[in-house]
């Protein structure tokens, strides 16, 4: 809710929607503990790329006034059409860990996260935003992702870059690596989410 406070003030240059979740970096410096929490958000930059501006909305959770978690979000304002997409290498995974999301997945999650993107929620609402099917959160994703793992070890931090969408309801594979993990179509050949932990 206070990355949606901060899009939909007055003062933010862009209309809040229409804006495209990129990449995601998560630093995890120590287990959560009970004291005072306070969470702050803030813009700290804006900066022109080929199809549009960068929006980093930096995340800070400090209990009892001590750094404990922090994420920076990368948005991206699309403010130019026809630039041609980049193409990706032809690529061909296979795993045996295939992830099922029923339709209902993102307004379920949208819920539960505050974040109700009408692209989230339904076919209906996502027509209406210019998306076939309601795309599932990269922010689930990422979490189902993460769940694989146990006994991560503090600090630790997971860069994720979403790459395409992931349109409800959905089957797609899941690959966990060492040093990260990917989500990708059913047939292995298209990327949906690239994480990466350190």
């Amino acid at each position: 809710h206070l990355h949606f406070a901060l899009v939909n003030d007055k003062n933010f240059p862009f209309p809040p929607f229409g804006l495209i979740h990129k990449k995601e970096c998560i630093e995890c410096l120590a287990p959560l503990i009970s004291g005072i929490w306070n969470m702050t958000c803030r813009i700290d930059t804006y900066r022109q790329v080929d199809n549009g501006v960068e929006i980093e909305i930096v995340s800070e959770l400090t209990i009892d006034n001590k750094l404990f978690w922090k994420s920076t979000s990368i948005a991206l304002k699309k403010t130019r059409s026809g630039v041609p997409a980049k193409k990706h290498e032809p690529i061909s995974v296979t795993s045996d860990t295939h992830w099922k999301m029923p339709r209902y997945n993102g307004l379920a999650y949208g819920l539960v996260s505050n974040n109700v993107d009408p692209i989230h929620l339904s076919k209906f609402t996502a027509n209406l935003m210019g998306h076939k099917q309601a795309i599932m959160h990269g922010m689930w994703t990422c979490a189902r992702g993460l769940s694989e793992y146990k006994n991560l070890k503090y600090p630790f931090t997971v860069n994720v870059k979403f790459i395409s969408p992931i349109y409800l309801p959905a089957e797609v594979l899941y690959k966990k690596e060492d040093n990260g993990f990917g989500v990708y179509s059913l047939d292995g050949k298209r990327v949906h989410l690239l994480a990466e932990i350190s």
